[in-house]
């Protein structure tokens, strides 16, 4: 029995459907770096099987006349899951006849990729990691430029580099950001500093939840760069100190300053004459002090110098 639909200008697709095995699948065409794991796609399974596939893949075909997939990579799996049997939270499944809908498409592998990669885009179905991968793919093995690949997925060029910033993380790091313990901006923050020291940077400021605070990373990374158990106000024995980079230095808080300088008064191994400018300093800080006040202090300090060089 033919279906008939009240509506102007209908254009007829057809759908195929066919077993999932026989689906050429080219894992280097699939939009995701991190593949989903077997319980996301059993959970898919379940819902397939339950209500039917709702959105049908894209598949083109190959010199040999097979489907190649070129959207819809999870659904594939799930459906050669529901094939083959799996069991989830505790009930089996199997269905042997169970077959996969596609539509046709006619297209290249660049061109299934760069598909691959808009369906996604518009399902919110990456993460940044994914991109960061997929948009290196785009660079290296197609020829987009920052600006072709911004265009394509519809962000501006700046957000592109960023992206690309965050595959100079380790293994470890890109997986927080996949899983969303690591924010991406935090993860950015995070390169600032050295490799090495990142690792401990990132346990210190995972709070119970496996979140990686933002917050304490940022004062992690300050200190890594500007070495807070240095010398903030220059104030050393005379060990010469390198300087950071201008292009590494970030202005202290008035927070930070007040608590070395407290920190100094407290230390016992501290001078008198350094401890009494540090408390003039505070002072000042607060008001409580001229800045003649304060640069008597500093006097003193520079007259027990010259003593200790005469």
């Amino acid at each position: 029995m033919s279906t008939q639909i009240n509506a102007t200008d209908i254009k007829r697709g057809d759908r195929y459907f066919v077993d999932p095995f026989q689906v050429v699948v080219k894992e280097e065409l699939r939009g995701r770096h991190v593949i989903p794991d077997l319980d996301d796609i059993a959970r898919l399974a379940v819902s397939m099987l339950t209500d039917g596939q709702l959105q049908a893949v894209v598949c083109r075909r190959d010199e040999q006349n097979r489907p190649v997939l070129v959207a819809g990579f999870t659904r594939t799996a799930a459906c050669r899951l529901i094939r083959t049997g799996f069991q989830f939270e505790g009930q089996d499944y199997h269905d042997p006849e169970f077959r996969l809908q596609f539509t046709l498409t006619d297209c290249n592998d660049a061109e299934a990729f760069r598909r691959n990669i808009v369906e996604n885009c518009h399902r919110n179905a990456t993460t940044p990691i994914d991109d960061a991968h997929n948009q290196r793919r785009l660079r290296d093995a197609y020829g987009l430029n920052d600006s072709e690949i911004a265009k394509l997925y519809e962000v501006s060029p700046n957000k592109v580099c960023q992206y690309k910033k965050l595959l100079s993380l380790s293994s470890d790091e890109q997986t927080l950001v996949h899983i969303g313990q690591l924010s991406v901006a935090t993860a950015l923050n995070l390169l600032e500093v050295p490799a090495e020291d990142r690792a401990v940077i990132v346990a210190n400021a995972t709070t119970d939840s496996g979140k990686v605070s933002g917050a304490v990373v940022r004062e992690s990374v300050r200190n890594n760069i500007l070495n807070d158990n240095s010398d903030p106000l220059g104030l050393s024995d005379g060990t010469p100190t390198v300087a950071p980079e201008p292009s590494k230095l970030i202005p202290r808080s008035m927070k930070e300053v007040k608590s070395w300088l407290s920190s100094t008064v407290d230390d016992e191994n501290t001078t008198t004459e350094i401890k009494n400018f540090c408390e003039v300093f505070l002072k000042y800080i607060e008001g409580r002090k001229t800045t003649k006040q304060l640069e008597n202090a500093l006097k003193k300090i520079e007259k027990v110098d010259a003593l200790k060089v005469a």
